[in-house]
């Protein structure tokens, strides 16, 4: 049996402003692993489009193809981290709130043994996002 995670956050941002931190490549490099690692990423959200980030710093990389996107709405897509051959799926939503957004993400497939450190990276990661939204957009 595999295992899920799944969590919510509220962000001060409206949806298109979170759909472009969760899908444009520059703002990936930017948030999704801590700035140490000098991530670099690829994304591009379309149906059997392929995303990417890796670091050489820290040696990991994780990369899929998308499966599904409706920009600023959800996405969906796999997740293989390199050097494995387990693959999962992740997808994400986003509803408009009064204050922002809710971001719900679901990372599906997982074997039970990877789900603490799954749930720990995803919410590393997403305690990092709020302060990159605040941030200006480059232009």
């Amino acid at each position: 049996m595999q295992a899920t995670v799944e969590i919510e956050r509220d962000l001060s941002a409206p949806p298109d402003r979170v759909w472009r931190a969760l899908t444009e490549a520059d703002e990936l490099s930017a948030w999704f692993w801590p700035e140490r690692f000098a991530a670099v990423a690829v994304s591009d959200p379309v149906e059997d489009g392929v995303w990417r980030v890796v670091s050489d710093v820290v040696g990991m990389g994780v990369s899929g193809h998308y499966e599904g996107a409706c920009a600023p709405g959800w996405a969906r897509w796999t997740w293989r981290w390199d050097g494995e051959e387990q693959e999962s799926t992740v997808s994400v939503g986003l509803e408009p709130t009064y204050a922002g957004t809710r971001l719900r993400v679901v990372h599906s497939g997982l074997r039970h043994e990877d789900l603490d450190s799954h749930r720990e990276g995803w919410e590393g990661c997403l305690d990092r996002l709020p302060e990159h939204l605040a941030k200006p957009l480059a232009l």
